[in-house]
């Protein structure tokens, strides 16, 4: 990750606070964060800038922030900062698929 320690409470965009690390997949972080702005809980995925995976994600993002559709969780924000690249999403509430099919 970035020289900076990433961890609970680190702040991005000045405004999401990562509050809980749910998984971490080579390199990819996945957290529930708070959007101080509007306190709400979101999901924020995390890659260091210099991940192969980084502009493709932002890319990804970005293109689908395009789309509406109740189906899917909305892209909120996307960037590259402080040497990782992030994306929040709404928070989803539910069960995952994944284990619906178990």
């Amino acid at each position: 990750m970035a020289e900076t320690p990433f961890g609970p409470g680190t702040v991005l965009a000045g405004r999401f606070t990562l509050d809980d690390l749910l998984d971490d997949t080579d390199g990819a972080r996945f957290w529930r964060a708070t959007d101080m702005i509007l306190a709400r809980s979101v999901a924020v995925h995390v890659l260091a800038d210099t991940d192969a995976r980084a502009e493709s994600l932002l890319t990804a993002a970005r293109t689908s922030a395009l789309v509406t559709d109740g189906h899917l969780l909305r892209v909120l924000d996307a960037a590259a900062e402080d040497g990782v690249v992030y994306v929040v999403n709404e928070w989803g509430a539910g069960v995952s698929l994944d284990q619906m099919l178990v």
